[in-house]
Formats: C-alpha cells, sequence, structure tokens
C-alpha cells in the first residue's frame, strides 16, 4: 500500500512541475507513475470499498494538484515587460513636419515602403501606393509615426 501511495504521490509531483517546466514528458512520467501507483493498489488483497476511495482520492488529488499549480502561476509576482505607471506623454516616433512639401531623392526602391534622401539624411518613408525607382525625385506630402508620405514628382 505504501509503495502504490508513493507512486502516485510521485506523479502528483511531477504533474504539478509539468506546470513551470513545459515539455511534456514530465508530466506523461507522472502520469503513468499515477496509473502504476493505481495499477498496483487494485492488485493488491483489499476490499472493494477501499480500491474505490483511493481511486476518487487520486483522482480528486490530481485535479486539486493543478488547479493549485494554476493558482501559483497567477499569483506570482512577475517582472513586467511593459510599464505598470502612467505613461501619459509619451510619444512613440513623429515625422519632421518641416520636411513636408520638401523635394527629395529616393535611395531604393520603394515598393511601397523604404528609404529617401534629404540631403545627407535617410529617413523612412512609405509611398503613397505606387511603385517609385530608386533615384527617383519626390515630394514629401506628410507623414505617419515615424515615416514619411512620400508621392513622384511629376
Amino acid at each position: 500500500m505504501w509503495i502504490a501511495s508513493s507512486l502516485s504521490i510521485l506523479g502528483l509531483f511531477l504533474i504539478y512541475l509539468e506546470f513551470f517546466m513545459p515539455g511534456g514528458l514530465i508530466a506523461i512520467l507522472g502520469g503513468l507513475l499515477i496509473v502504476g501507483g493505481a495499477t498496483y493498489f487494485s492488485s493488491l488483497d483489499v476490499a472493494i470499498g477501499y480500491k474505490v476511495i483511493y481511486f476518487a482520492l487520486t483522482f480528486v488529488s490530481a485535479a486539486l494538484t493543478c488547479k493549485l499549480a494554476v493558482w501559483v502561476i497567477r499569483n506570482q509576482k512577475k517582472d513586467q515587460f511593459f510599464l505598470q505607471n502612467s505613461q501619459e506623454g509619451f510619444v512613440a516616433g513623429t515625422f519632421d513636419k518641416a520636411l513636408v512639401g520638401q523635394e527629395a531623392e529616393a535611395s531604393c526602391d520603394l515598393k511601397p515602403s523604404g528609404h529617401v534622401l534629404i540631403g545627407e539624411m535617410r529617413h523612412q518613408a512609405i509611398s503613397e501606393g505606387e511603385y517609385i525607382v530608386k533615384g527617383s525625385k519626390i515630394v514629401i506630402s506628410g507623414g505617419q509615426g515615424a515615416y514619411l508620405i512620400v508621392k513622384e514628382k511629376k
């Protein structure tokens, strides 16, 4: 009886560990240990009532082990990747509004995005929909985020 209980408890522990070290192999091994413990217990010469109680307790213990692991995962304090405080005033990226209306040159093919040269500075740009060949003269018509919106000069 102690062997069956030990196998089942070790299986429950491995299933609990699976929640923190995913991969599946630990859970499969834990499940096999639980089944092995139940099989061993069923082969013992005990009353059928004890076998039913053992199986019920094992099933309930497996469910509670999974619930406990999920509860621990949800309630553990994690270092968050994003800022928890207010992000008021934060701007991800903007284009220089003084560039609107200026002429530039496509430093690569814009299909529809790429880079343009304004003087010696490279800027990210998006064409207004048409394909623009490298070296073409373009006009900056606006911007969106950090990108300039351009169109080919006709």
